[in-house]
């Protein structure tokens, strides 16, 4: 899976990935220093990608810390796109309320990835920085 999205993220032209394996060490990874046309800048989170079941941190608890603001290196309005098996309309109608921009079901294609991204930055105000 998360190689399919680093391939969708690359046909956007994402230079620099940030994985992490629960949803506790993303705040953290938030604030990596990355490099920028050769100078080194703070890092700045440009789209989230979240797993509904998630350890330690579920995508739904995730999603509500980053929507309430004051988390570094995450603007509240950060395009987060939920890529997940649960696959019921009530799960999708959560994580839409509890701040996701687009939710993606899994088993998931490149084209429905691609597709997640794209929606996600058009509904998004803030423009991605790549």
């Amino acid at each position: 899976m998360r190689e399919l999205i680093r391939i969708a993220l690359g046909s956007f032209h994402c230079r620099d990935v940030i994985e992490v394996e629960d949803g506790t060490l993303a705040f953290g990874a938030a604030n990596i220093v990355s490099l920028e046309d050769g100078d080194l800048t703070d890092g700045s989170t440009d789209i989230v990608f979240l797993d509904w079941m998630m350890p330690m941190l579920d995508g739904i608890a995730c999603t509500k810390l980053i929507r309430s603001g004051g988390l570094d290196g995450f603007n509240a309005d950060v395009p987060i796109v939920m890529v997940t098996a649960r696959t019921e309309d009530e799960c999708e109608r959560a994580a839409l309320d509890a701040g996701v921009t687009v939710f993606v079901r899994k088993p998931v294609s490149l084209r429905s990835l691609s597709a997640g991204i794209a929606e996600a930055l058009t509904k998004t105000p803030q423009k991605m920085l790549v």
